[in-house]
């Protein structure tokens, strides 16, 4: 039988209503990063990860009223660029 460990939870502030939560890099940085949908808030949070489980103050985007999800997509036009959609 296989014993998992876990470490002790962490809990990061990301806004009013949180709904969904998408998970890439979405600076670049080589780490994942979270965008979480804060329904009530009608804004996306994005958490930039440092690569150790620490998760940046939330900078927000602001979205169309009462988002549900979100995703994450790279489109290729003169370049790769990735388009986060809630």
């Amino acid at each position: 039988m296989t014993t998992l460990n876990f470490a002790d939870d962490k809990k990061f502030s990301t806004g009013d209503g949180p709904t969904a939560v998408g998970v890439g890099d979405y600076n670049g940085d080589g780490h994942l990063d979270l965008a979480v949908v804060n329904r009530l808030a009608n804004n996306v949070a994005i958490l930039l990860g440092d690569g150790t489980g620490n998760f940046g103050t939330a900078p927000s985007l602001n979205v169309g009223t009462l988002p549900l999800d979100v995703a994450l997509a790279m489109r290729l036009t003169s370049k790769w660029e990735m388009v986060l959609m809630a």
